[in-house]
């Protein structure tokens, strides 16, 4: 645990949705969350913006 380096965490903040409006909003940004996320230890996925915070 000491060598390995701490996960990364993706942290969904939509508020309260629906499942479809939940699907329709991560799948319109799952690619664009995942490119942050390669940069970034924590990436915040509000609806309207992403946010990487290293």
């Amino acid at each position: 645990m000491l060598h390995n380096p701490p996960p990364k965490v993706i942290h969904i903040r939509f508020g309260n949705l629906r499942i479809k409006p939940f699907y329709k909003v991560i799948t319109n940004l799952w690619d664009k969350v995942l490119d942050v996320n390669s940069n970034y230890k924590l990436v915040n996925v509000f609806a309207d913006r992403i946010e990487g915070i290293e």
